[in-house]
């Protein structure tokens, strides 16, 4: 998650700091997001996201960063 002290306020540096730390390639993971910010901070590290339509975000808000994926449920 954020943490202001170490700089780490936009997703994709926090998406940017865990792939350094545990060295993953980031087209090799994948981003699962309910909202457009999740989807925003996995572009901008490449990559690629599913957006879940159970949390917050909305499908038009979604589906205009093309997602893999836009479950409506876990299942």
């Amino acid at each position: 998650g954020a943490d202001p002290e170490k700089g780490l306020l936009e997703k994709e540096d926090i998406l940017q700091a865990l792939l350094d730390r545990a060295g993953f390639d980031a087209d090799k993971c994948v981003m699962v997001g309910d909202r457009m910010y999740d989807m925003i901070g996995a572009q901008k590290v490449g990559m690629p996201a599913i957006g879940v339509l159970y949390g917050f975000g909305s499908y038009e808000e979604l589906s205009s960063y093309q997602p893999l994926h836009l479950p409506n449920s876990v299942a």
